[in-house]
C-alpha cells in the first residue's frame, strides 16, 4: 500500500464498513505514515529554499525578493458590505431549502 492520501481514504472506508481492531490499526498506521511523509516533504522544501537563498546571498536584490516571496502571503481585500454578505448566504440557504424540502425544515 502506498503512503498517499488515497491509501488513508481506502483504509478509512474499509474500516467504516468492517469495524475491527486490525482495520482501525491499519487506518491509523496509514494516517501516521502520510503525516510523516508530509512533514518530511515540507522539511525538504524548506531546505531547498534555504539552499536557494544561500546561493542568492551575493545579490542583495534577488536575496530580498526571495525572502519576500517566502514570507509574504497574499492579502485578500474583500469589498463586500455586511448586508451583501448576509443577503448572499440567506439566498443560498433559501435555495437549499427549496431543493431539499423533504430533508430540511425551513422557517
Amino acid at each position: 500500500m502506498s503512503n498517499g492520501k488515497a491509501s488513508i481514504k481506502k483504509s478509512l472506508k474499509f474500516y467504516r464498513s468492517h469495524r475491527t481492531e486490525p482495520n482501525l490499526t491499519k487506518y491509523l498506521d496509514a494516517k501516521q505514515k502520510y503525516k510523516q511523509l508530509c512533514k518530511s516533504k515540507r522539511a525538504a522544501a524548506d531546505r531547498n529554499h534555504l539552499k536557494h537563498l544561500d546561493r542568492c546571498v551575493n545579490d542583495a536584490k534577488l536575496f530580498w525578493r526571495e525572502v519576500k516571496n517566502k514570507t509574504n502571503k497574499p492579502k485578500v481585500h474583500a469589498n463586500i458590505s455586511a448586508n451583501e454578505w448576509f443577503n448572499h448566504f440567506a439566498n443560498l440557504f433559501n435555495q437549499g431549502c427549496a431543493a431539499n424540502t423533504k430533508k430540511m425544515i425551513c422557517v
